[in-house]
């Protein structure tokens, strides 16, 4: 995809200009890193709030957890907002304490490797189903790791009423979505030339129009794409950026540049 085809503002070359004005925040997309990623290999560009959109690890042991952490904290960014994705095992504890043995030789704790996450700091907020709202701007993001289940990984559910449930909690006021897997038809393609997404949440997202919906797990769906909305009652939001933030290629290499967009004050 070639830096004239984004939307303004939008920017996935490894070139990239100033913000438009100060009070502007930009946002860095990442996914997928799957510990393949580090400091020397792969340049992720300055900005106010990092988003990881999940698969941290290769398949969530301790080590692998500590070593993304440790490489989150080292970015500069002020917040850091980050989910888990299905190949982050340990920290979906109910999955893990049933099926530690497919992914692990000796059981870990479950525990600490959410602890590890969720009491990082260095401005690192981790979401599971909730919010964070930026403070300085008022920005509101929402995140969460479930994807449609496939082989049976973490944060795995049944596609229909768990679905439903699960993005009704999405509030109908976030600005950006955080999720591991991508909607539908969008940004989802396999190899095998099937859509992987989530038909119910492609649903939810019609409903309420996030400006900015940021996935993963479908790494050869990386890139951008924009969809404009029919609105009855000349809404203020009549389109949504996809961003397909997957850092590393269909082979787990970290070939994908992350993925820049830059937002203005909120009125």
């Amino acid at each position: 995809m070639s830096q004239k085809n984004l939307p303004e503002h939008l920017y996935i070359s490894s070139k990239i200009p100033d913000k438009p004005a100060p009070d502007w925040t930009r946002f860095v997309c990442v996914s997928d890193t799957h510990n393949k990623v580090s400091l020397k290999t792969y340049n992720v560009p300055e900005g106010d709030v990092l988003i990881h959109s999940g698969d941290l690890t290769e398949v969530g042991k301790l080590d692998q957890i500590k070593t993304a952490v440790d490489w989150i904290k080292s970015l500069p960014h002020k917040y850091k907002i980050v989910i888990a994705g299905n190949h982050d095992t340990t920290l979906d504890k109910p999955f893990y304490e049933e099926s530690w043995n497919r992914f692990h030789h000796d059981k870990e704790d479950a525990d600490e490797a959410i602890n590890m996450v969720r009491n990082a700091g260095h401005g690192i907020v981790y979401l599971e189903d909730e919010s964070f709202t930026i403070p300085e701007n008022g920005y509101q993001i929402y995140g969460s790791p479930y994807t449609p289940r496939f082989y049976d990984w973490a944060f795995n559910g049944d596609r229909g009423s768990f679905f439903n449930e699960k993005w009704s909690k999405i509030p109908p006021t976030t600005h950006i979505l955080m999720t591991h897997g991508p909607p539908s038809g969008i940004l989802d393609l396999v190899a095998s030339g099937e859509n992987a997404g989530c038909v119910d949440l492609l649903q939810r997202i019609q409903e309420i129009k996030p400006l900015i919906h940021v996935f993963g797990h479908i790494h050869e769906g990386y890139g951008v794409l924009e969809k404009k909305w029919e609105t009855k009652n000349n809404d203020d939001i009549k389109s949504t950026i996809f961003i397909n933030a997957s850092s590393v290629t269909r082979r787990y290499k970290p070939q994908n540049n992350p993925i820049v967009f830059d937002l203005p004050p909120l009125n």
